[in-house]
C-alpha cells in the first residue's frame, strides 16, 4: 500500500513539475501592464529582457522541478513534493540562464577563441543597444511623469483635486516605475552573466580586454536608465495622499 501511495505521490509531483515549467517559464515577464505606459511595453526592446533565456529557463526548470519534486515525493508527503518541485524549478531556471549555458553554446559554434570573443562582443553590443532603446523610451515617459507629479503636488497643496483622481494618476506613475525597476533587474542579471562569461574566457587564455570594455558600456547604459528611474521614484515617494 505504501509503494502504491508513494508512486501516486511521485507521479503527482512529476505532473506538477511539468506544470511549473509550462506556466512559470512562459510567464517570466513582467506581469500585468494595465498601469504601464504603452510606450514602454511596445516594440522589440520591451520584450527583449523578458524573453531572453526563456528556452534555457525551460530546460533548467524542468530538470530542477523534476528533481525537487521527486525528492519531496519520496518523503511520502505531497506538500513536500509541491514545495520541492517549486523550489527546484526556480533554481534550475537560474542555473541554465547564466554564463555556463552560453559558453557551452558558443564553444560548440566557435572553436577559435578570437572568433568566439568577437561573437560575444557582438551579443553584448546587442544588449547595450536594447538597453539604450528602453532608456530612450523611458526618458520621454518619465519626463511626463515628473510633470504629472509636479502638477499633482500643487493640486494637493491647494486642495483642488479629489483623492480618487490623485490615486489614478499615481497608479500610472507607480506602474511605470515598477515596470522599469523590473527591467533593470533583468538587465543587471544579464550584465552579471556577461561578466561571468568574460571571467571564464580569461581563465581559458582568451584576450577579453575588448569584451570587458563592451560590458563596461553596457553597465554605463544601465546606470543611466537607473538614475532616471530613481529620480522619478524619489519624487513620487515624497507625495502622500493621507
Amino acid at each position: 500500500m505504501y509503494l502504491i501511495k508513494n508512486s501516486k505521490t511521485i507521479l503527482g509531483a512529476l505532473v506538477l513539475s511539468a506544470s511549473i515549467v509550462l506556466t512559470g517559464c512562459q510567464n517570466d515577464g513582467l506581469g500585468s501592464s494595465s498601469n504601464v505606459d504603452s510606450r514602454l511595453t511596445q516594440g522589440q526592446q520591451a520584450k527583449f529582457f523578458s524573453e531572453s533565456g526563456r528556452s534555457s529557463c525551460g530546460m533548467g526548470a524542468l530538470g530542477g522541478a523534476l528533481l525537487g519534486g521527486l525528492v519531496g515525493a519520496l518523503s511520502g508527503d505531497s506538500e513536500d513534493a509541491v514545495a520541492g518541485a517549486a523550489i527546484g524549478a526556480v533554481a534550475g531556471c537560474g542555473v541554465l540562464m547564466g554564463a555556463n549555458y552560453y559558453l557551452e553554446d558558443q564553444r560548440a559554434k566557435y572553436s577559435n577563441k578570437e572568433q568566439r570573443i568577437n561573437a560575444t562582443i557582438n551579443d553584448v553590443k546587442n544588449d547595450t543597444a536594447q538597453v539604450q532603446a528602453v532608456t530612450n523610451s523611458a526618458k520621454i515617459v518619465l519626463a511626463q511623469n515628473k510633470q504629472t507629479l509636479n502638477n499633482l503636488q500643487k493640486q494637493l497643496n491647494n486642495n483642488t483635486i479629489q483623492k480618487a483622481q490623485a490615486q489614478q494618476q499615481l497608479a500610472q506613475v507607480d506602474g511605470n516605475i515598477k515596470y522599469l525597476y523590473d527591467k533593470l533587474s533583468k538587465m543587471k542579471q544579464k550584465e552579471s552573466a556577461w561578466r561571468d562569461v568574460a571571467k571564464q574566457e580569461k581563465q581559458s587564455g582568451a584576450n577579453v580586454q575588448k569584451l570587458n570594455a563592451q560590458i563596461a558600456q553596457l553597465n554605463k547604459q544601465i546606470n543611466l536608465l537607473e538614475n532616471q528611474v530613481r529620480e522619478v521614484s524619489k519624487q513620487r515617494t515624497a507625495i502622500r495622499l493621507g
